[in-house]
């Protein structure tokens, strides 16, 4: 059973969040910032570390907070109001099941520290994990890795990777920490619809040394599947604080906008379809709250299954939904960059084509499996 904070350590960390969404991330600072050209994506990195938060998902024992699946999940979606364009979810939640996995020593305590205080930025990539991901051989006394992986967020502006691959000979899972300065990968950078950086990396016989597998085994495979369940956990929490903020602001909108004399909110039509977008996120709050306390009562593999594929489905339907009925309620100006309304529908979007992929390849290897 995963630890979790207690209700006044929750409600401090809570308030931090909200007071720095409100104070660093308003939409139109966003805006400028995206209208800037090149984004610096660690701009305020450095803040979070000050306030402690990197060490969220970190347990007690190696300097973090030790926050329970349900704490990092609240956390998320309180983020989610201000579009966070840093890589939190990924180096602050998802890598965190990774670095500090493995037996202690003073390596991992080191890469603990240097992620939690800010200082280094670690991506896990393969996840969702596929049959066809990148391969591990030997050559001699060299080590040779085959295979690409694509659509990996923040792999440009971090530091490091922990790649998830798999051993040619033996079949035996690895995890490899790659420097992103590593010579012979092929990146390709682009920009998400929601302005968040992405790449497609090219692993075409990359030497490696054998102090690069960083775990390997059922040690990988477990870690593997915990940063698994944490990204699941993450897309989730972070499409629900997107489609919160879509029923805020489209439900204020109605309520001021004028139209043949009276307000677009006393529309009965209008008010059927904001009750069907409220009882979409309601749905998805009570599947991210359950998926939560799931992964921090070590509920069995079934139950996890169901709640995930649960949560991934409801998510990204609901995501499309309310999305979408927001833009058409805004009418033509909802899809233009100045109304944030378009900010959050095109968050919701992007992590509705993740949480499909999650799916996907859950579906891909259970067939094979079979």
């Amino acid at each position: 059973m995963q630890a979790t904070m207690d209700a006044e350590t929750r409600g401090l960390i809570g308030d931090t969040l909200d007071r720095l969404v409100g104070d660093v991330y308003q939409s139109a600072a966003r805006l400028s910032r995206i209208k800037a050209g090149v984004i610096d994506y660690r701009l305020n990195w450095p803040l979070l570390a000050e306030l402690g938060v990197l060490g969220l998902a970190y347990g007690e024992a190696q300097g973090g907070m030790g926050a329970g699946a349900a704490d990092v999940a609240q956390a998320l979606r309180v983020l989610a109001r201000g579009l966070v364009l840093e890589p939190f979810a990924e180096a602050a939640v998802i890598s965190a099941a990774v670095l500090g996995a493995g037996e202690p020593s003073q390596a991992r305590e080191q890469a603990v520290v240097a992620a939690s205080s800010g200082q280094r930025i670690s991506i896990v990539v393969g996840l969702p994990r596929r049959a066809d991901g990148p391969s591990l051989y030997r050559a001699g006394d060299t080590l040779r890795l085959q295979g690409s992986v694509q659509v990996v967020a923040y792999a440009d502006q971090a530091d490091e990777w922990l790649l998830a691959a798999r051993e040619a000979d033996s079949g035996e899972t690895l995890v490899l920490r790659i420097a992103r300065s590593h010579s012979g990968v092929a990146v390709r950078p682009f920009r998400l619809m929601d302005a968040r950086p992405a790449a497609d990396l090219c692993f075409d016989g990359v030497s490696l040394e054998p102090s690069q597998v960083w775990l390997r085994g059922t040690a990988a495979d477990a870690a593997l599947a915990r940063a698994g369940d944490m990204a699941l956990l993450a897309w989730g929490a972070d499409a629900l604080g997107a489609m919160e903020q879509l029923l805020r602001i489209t439900g204020d909108y109605l309520r001021t906008r004028v139209q043949f004399g009276v307000a677009l909110g006393t529309f009965q039509a209008l008010q059927h379809r904001c009750a069907d977008m409220q009882m979409d996120m309601l749905e998805v709050r009570a599947l991210v709250q359950a998926y939560g306390r799931c992964l921090d009562d070590g509920a069995g593999a079934e139950a996890k299954a169901t709640l995930q594929s649960a949560l991934a489905r409801v998510a990204a339907r609901a995501g499309a939904h309310i999305g979408q009925e927001a833009i058409q309620m805004h009418g033509g100006m909802g899809v233009t960059e100045e109304l944030v309304v378009s900010h959050y529908n095109a968050r919701a979007q992007v992590l509705r084509g993740w949480l499909l992929a999650w799916t996907q390849a859950c579906e891909l290897a259970c067939a094979e499996a079979v």
